[in-house]
């Protein structure tokens, strides 16, 4: 794990979200699911992740810290998505 001087989820436009005990998704197997949410502004990220929720929490900051370093490197600091022609 990387460690930073400041959280991951202080550190720009993501911040991680509440975790939550939950049942599997769709089509998946097993015990221990967590729903996990990534905020930036009003948007949301949401997924499921296996394992204890500090093994979830644990990835999900990196997650956090690896979105806001990809902010940072492009100087943007939201996601935006590209224009579809003839849309």
């Amino acid at each position: 794990m990387i460690h930073r001087k400041t959280s991951p989820t202080q550190d720009g436009p993501f911040r991680a979200g509440p975790i939550l005990k939950a049942d599997p998704p769709a089509g998946a197997d097993g015990t221990d699911w967590h729903r996990y949410e990534i905020t930036q502004g009003e948007s949301s990220i949401v997924g499921y992740r296996q394992g204890s929720q500090q093994n979830v929490r644990e990835a999900v900051e990196e997650i956090v810290c690896q979105l806001n370093q990809r902010a940072r490197n492009t100087g943007r600091g939201v996601l935006v998505s590209p224009n579809k022609k003839g849309a």
